[in-house]
């Protein structure tokens, strides 16, 4: 019989691999998400927190302690105008790869930085930091400026630019990581991709949409019976069938017939559900001889 070593099993050079590629990963994903952010609409956790990371992107570190206030005006300036730096830097480097693929190994003079670091020692790891300012929130001076083009640069250097796209909706235009080799993948969410199918299927078949939304719109405007108990204040949903009494308290409850008319809902109540349905199916025939055989077919 084997005897089993107390202790972590080690792990194998490829599991070590798949770890380290999963964390820069997250830090693509990160980077990605912060150029889409709306840095003015954070609450004060979400902004906090935001400025967490983006101090630990910077001097690529889990955790970051740095003496100075937190939560300050100063940051998000600074916030804003790293976003600004970096979201021109990202799209004059996906242009010049979309353009001039065969240019590999070109040089950006205006990016040419250097950069401080520092090496840190842990009894198992060693780290490469970038120099840490004394006091936070950091000038944004050119040597920050380097740091910052400089941690992109570390994180974009994993992946291929083919995988960083610009969503294609119009008045979207956030950027992705596309994490699947299927399909185009021109849209950063699948709510954009719907809007992409639903506007290509409106732009094919005209009619039919036009006709569609002819009869929803002539639907909703149908006569509904209003159901509400007496007592406790209830609300039944639309369509719902006549309970009798209120399914919560047993209470005693009003039929109101909801109709259309003179642009705005008007209402008439009676005694039972039986008369309000009656009433109901009446006034949506009077609306469809009304409309006349045109309006029928749409």
């Amino acid at each position: 019989m084997a005897r089993i070593k107390p202790g972590k099993p080690k792990r194998s050079p490829m599991v070590r691999f798949r770890e380290n590629k999963m964390e820069v990963r997250d830090r693509m994903v990160w980077l990605l998400d912060f150029l889409n952010k709306d840095i003015d609409s954070l609450k004060t956790g979400d902004f906090l927190k935001l400025v967490f990371d983006f101090a630990g992107f910077i001097y690529a570190l889990p955790t970051l302690k740095v003496p100075g206030m937190w939560g300050t005006p100063e940051e998000r300036i600074l916030l804003k105008q790293s976003q600004g730096f970096l979201r021109k830097r990202i799209k004059n480097i996906l242009l010049e790869a979309d353009t001039s693929p065969e240019a590999f190994g070109k040089t950006f003079d205006d990016h040419s930085y250097s950069v401080p670091c520092q090496i840190i020692v842990s009894p198992d790891r060693v780290f490469k930091v970038r120099f840490l300012f004394p006091i936070w929130p950091p000038p944004f001076d050119e040597t920050f400026k380097a740091q910052l083009f400089d941690a992109m640069i570390e994180v974009l250097s994993q992946f291929h630019l083919s995988r960083i796209k610009t969503c294609q909706k119009p008045g979207c235009g956030k950027y992705f990581y596309r994490k699947s080799t299927k399909g185009e993948g021109n849209f950063c969410s699948p709510r954009c991709q719907n809007w992409a199918r639903t506007h290509k299927w409106r732009q094919k078949y005209p009619d039919k949409y036009n006709e569609g939304q002819r009869k929803w719109r002539a639907k909703a405007k149908e006569p509904w019976i209003r159901i509400e108990c007496l007592n406790c204040g209830h609300e039944y949903p639309k369509g719902h069938s006549d309970p009798g009494v209120c399914s919560k308290c047993g209470g005693k409850l009003r039929y109101e017939v909801m109709y259309f008319e003179e642009r705005k809902w008007r209402s008439e109540e009676y005694r039972n559900f039986n008369e309000a349905e009656e009433y109901r199916r009446d006034s949506l025939e009077y609306e469809k001889k009304e409309r006349g055989p045109k309006d029928e077919k749409g």
